[in-house]
């Protein structure tokens, strides 16, 4: 990808020089020159045209992936929000059912000291 940059940046750069080492040996004299340069002043217009219709094509789409990136970030806040509150169920979950241990854990104590005293009594 790189190689690729760097051939059409040179390409870039060396066909002006190019272009002007040509017409400065085609056209010897200054007039001949600036007829044979005003031959291309549509095309120039015409690419000055197509430049800014990319550059607004660019626009458009930048500003379609941002709203696109909003509604993600709605998205995932909402998804987060509901995480935080499915935790929150799950820890009050889990403190009930620590309570519930706690009590069972007394019952079944309550349980075998009545069992060692019915048994001792008999």
């Amino acid at each position: 990808m790189n190689k690729i940059i760097l051939i059409l940046a040179s390409a870039i750069l060396l066909a002006p020089v190019a272009y002007g080492l040509i017409i400065v040996n085609i056209f010897p004299s200054m007039e001949a020159r600036g007829q044979f340069g005003d031959m291309f002043g549509a095309i120039n217009a015409l690419f000055s045209g197509l430049a800014f219709l990319g550059v607004v094509y660019a626009i458009l789409l930048q500003k379609k992936e941002l709203s696109l990136q909003r509604e993600e970030l709605i998205m995932t806040r909402a998804e987060l929000r509901r995480a935080a509150e499915a935790q929150e169920a799950s820890e009050e979950a889990l403190s009930r059912q620590a309570a519930s241990l706690r009590i069972t854990a007394k019952l079944n104590g309550l349980n075998s000291v009545c069992n060692i005293k019915v048994l001792s009594c008999s």
